[in-house]
């Protein structure tokens, strides 16, 4: 696995809500920026060993319940197998909670109320008041995985019921964020957290979680420059909706892009030369990806979505295909998906009706590539962002319980720069 692979990240202060059953709410989200910018330093992505540090708070009249906690933190709880699905098994999660819980001496509409052009403007107190409270003296080395002095793990898990499900205004947004100040606490700075409802279904937990790593939001997540209104990744991908597939429990794999960005080493590059054959098994089930270079920052990727562990509720089953630029978005301001038409990642939809890019849909069973299928230079034509089509062209072969063969026919060596 890459191992410690760092990248710039945007604070994230708005969380994916499932567009089906709570519409009005989800336009009012993504209508509005995040208006926090990236601190001076560094992410760290995907570990072997990914120790999270866990803080528990509660307000007034809302106790911790800690049943809750125990169900999504247990060592074959959703978190645990989550992060194993994820990494191919190549990573395990340990969850250290905290010993003892925060009371607020406030209600959460202290800290969570909104102004007209900010949610939570009190959420920074909240986090210094229970980080100070609880970690005052404690040795933090083990969740600063670079040794640079910064906590790169942390998770605030709060009583109080989540804004963005229907908590109110005045409740907490589930988010990752930078503090407006580090926080200094013995030898180790807090710069960063993650801050989610015990009502948060574990879906909401993972995304969070995930920016810390470097993961980006995957939604149209909307600025005040004229886009267009799209579904970007949909419910394929934990870092766009699909954080609430099965009503939360059982959110969608992170795409090959995501996967990519977070260090997880979970793709084989192939070689454009030469004709190959590749047997994928499912990404959920420990299955590789195959990526393809096709111009400088571009890539396709191929990935196997299968009926299988996390991913059971995706939209459809079968052989998915990203797009990706890193030469399109602004990461430092979490705008990387904004316009279907200068996409960070988008899904080349096999059905070939554009309805997660025209905003018709979060996803559907045609998305994904069937046996029989094609792409690249026949089949589903695939040209790169300056309109050349791809040499090559992709099949897909067989399809069996575990697995799916695809083939790779080389075309013509061509000029990738």
């Amino acid at each position: 696995m890459n191992a410690a692979r760092a990248a710039l990240a945007v604070a994230i202060l708005l969380l994916g809500i499932w567009a089906n059953s709570n519409p009005d709410v989800l336009e009012d989200w993504l209508s509005e920026p995040s208006n926090v910018s990236v601190e001076d330093s560094e992410l760290v992505g995907l570990q072997d060993t990914e120790e999270w540090l866990v803080l528990r708070v509660e307000f007034p009249d809302r106790p911790f319940a800690q049943e809750k906690a125990d169900s999504m933190f247990d060592a074959d709880g959703p978190a645990s197998n989550y992060i194993g699905q994820m990494s191919g098994s190549q990573s395990v999660l340990y969850a250290t909670v905290s010993d003892r819980v925060w009371s607020s001496p406030s209600p959460e509409s202290h800290w969570g109320y909104d102004s007209e052009d900010e949610r939570d403007i009190s959420v920074d107190g909240l986090i210094e008041a229970s980080c100070l409270d609880l970690l005052s003296g404690m040795d933090l080395s083990k969740w600063d995985f670079d040794n640079d002095g910064v906590v790169d793990r942390l998770l605030i898990l709060h009583s109080g019921r989540a804004q963005e499900s229907g908590g109110g205004s005045d409740a907490l947004w589930s988010h990752m964020s930078w503090l407006s100040e580090p926080l200094e606490i013995g030898d180790w700075s807090i710069n960063h957290y993650t801050i989610a409802s015990l009502d948060s279904g574990i879906g909401t937990v993972i995304h969070e979680m995930l920016h810390q790593m470097g993961a980006y939001d995957l939604y149209d997540v909307h600025s005040d420059i004229p886009s267009s209104n799209w579904n970007g990744l949909g419910d394929w991908d934990i870092m766009a909706s699909g954080n609430w597939n099965g009503g939360g429990d059982t959110p969608a794999m992170p795409g090959a892009a995501s996967l990519n960005q977070i260090g997880a080493d979970r793709y084989i590059e192939i070689d454009a030369s030469a004709d190959s054959s590749h047997v994928l098994e499912p990404i959920s089930f420990g299955g590789h990806g195959l990526a393809i270079p096709i111009a400088p920052g571009e890539h396709i990727w191929i990935t196997y979505r299968g009926e299988s562990g996390f991913d059971t509720e995706l939209p459809g089953h079968g052989i998915l295909v990203e797009h990706s630029d890193e030469n399109n978005g602004n990461p430092i301001e979490n705008l990387v998906n904004t316009d279907p038409d200068n996409a960070w990642v988008m899904i080349i939809e096999a059905d070939g009706d554009a309805a997660l890019q025209r905003g018709r849909d979060s996803g559907s069973p045609g998305d994904a590539f069937d046996v029989g299928d094609s792409f690249g230079a026949s089949g589903m034509k695939i040209r790169d962002n300056r309109g050349r089509l791809v040499p090559w062209t992709v099949s897909v072969d067989t399809m069996s319980d575990d697995s799916m063969t695809v083939s790779f026919h080389a075309g013509p060596v061509s000029n990738t720069d």
